[in-house]
Formats: structure tokens, sequence, C-alpha cells
């Protein structure tokens, strides 16, 4: 019976001259490289490398394989080497989406030829948002009128980006300055919010 273990852990100083260190490790096959300092290669015939990183699995049973650094400094790789194939499942964190405030414009309708500028950036001056917003998110401007278009235009009012048709709802992810403007001789019925991150 063979008692050897079945798993071992190694360390491998590369040299920054470049110098190839070779390993032949017998029946442990199995080599998962789980860590290193720096930049290095990783070869089967010494010759042809390629780039070595954690997290590479092969199998090189009864074979050599050899491992270099040309970064120029000294690197440290860790691996382990075993007779079984070892499963690697890295644990995957929740992350938490960034918290928002909602914003909602304060009147229901656009006027006849008025233009409202909406402010993406956050503070307490002319032209910002307000002291509690740090920048908007996203934009959400739903048209209530059953026959007029409003328009969205950018922030000097000179380029068209866009129009909120009938009945219909328009969301845009920006933090830039924007206009909707009622090009019409009548008032449109509209919804407008934003989302924006906190100052917090």
């Amino acid at each position: 019976m063979n008692n050897s273990p079945a798993i071992q852990n190694y360390t491998v100083v590369l040299k920054s001259s470049g110098e190839i260190e070779p390993r032949s490790l017998g029946s442990y096959g199995f080599i998962y490289l789980y860590a290193a300092s720096g930049v290095f290669e990783v070869s089967f015939d010494g010759v042809t490398f390629i780039p070595g990183y954690p997290g590479l699995f092969f199998n090189a049973a009864g074979e050599a394989f050899f491992l270099r650094t040309q970064s120029g400094s000294q690197v440290t790789v860790s691996f382990t080497a075993s007779n079984f194939i070892i499963g690697f499942s890295p644990q995957i964190l929740p992350i938490k989406a960034a918290q928002t405030l909602l914003k909602p414009w304060q009147y229901e309708a656009i006027t006849a030829g008025q233009a409202v500028t909406f402010y993406g950036t956050g503070g307490p001056g002319a032209g910002q948002a307000g002291a509690k917003y740090l920048w908007r998110k996203a934009i959400v401007i739903t048209n209530n009128d059953s026959s007029s278009l409003l328009e969205i235009k950018d922030s000097t009012g000179t380029y068209r980006i866009g129009s909120v048709q009938p009945l219909k709802a328009w969301y845009l992810e920006t933090s830039d300055d924007l206009i909707v403007k009622n090009e019409t001789l009548s008032d449109i019925n509209c919804r407008i919010a934003e989302i924006f991150y906190p100052n917090t």
C-alpha cells in the first residue's frame, strides 16, 4: 500500500534572472497553482511557455513541468500537487446595490412653450439638484397627453436627444443636465421623477 500523502503543498521561488525552474512530482500529477507574488510563466517542454496565473489547473502525471519569470523581479509561486483531481469552487459574495433617492418633479404639467431644466449634479446652489443629492442615476419622464410630444434636449437646448411619445414613458440613465420642453401651444400633462445617489 502506498502510504504517501495524497496531497502536498509546494512553494517555489523563481529567480529574477529568468532561470527555468523544473519540477517533476511523479504520481502527484494534478497541479493547482493557487498563489503568486508576481508574473510568471509555465511550460511543459521547457521551451514553449504560456502565462501562468493563480487558479491554473493541469495534469502533469509522470511528466516534468517548468516555471520561470521574466519580470525582472523574484516571484514566489505556491501550488498544490495531488494524485486526484481537486475541485475548486470560489465563493461568490453578494454585492449590495448602492442606495438611491427618488426626486419627483413637483408639477403635473409643462405649460405651452415652456422648457424645464433638470440638473444631474447635486448641491445647494443654482444649477444644482439639491444638497441631499450627489448625482443623478436616471430620469423617468411620462407623457400623459394623448396627442402631443415632449421634446428632450441637451442642457444648452441646442440638440434634440429624443421625444417622449404620447401616453408613453421615457427612461434615461445620465447624470448630465437636460431640458424637457413643450413645443406645442397647449399644456402637456406629465410626470417626471429622477433617481439620485444620496450625498452621504
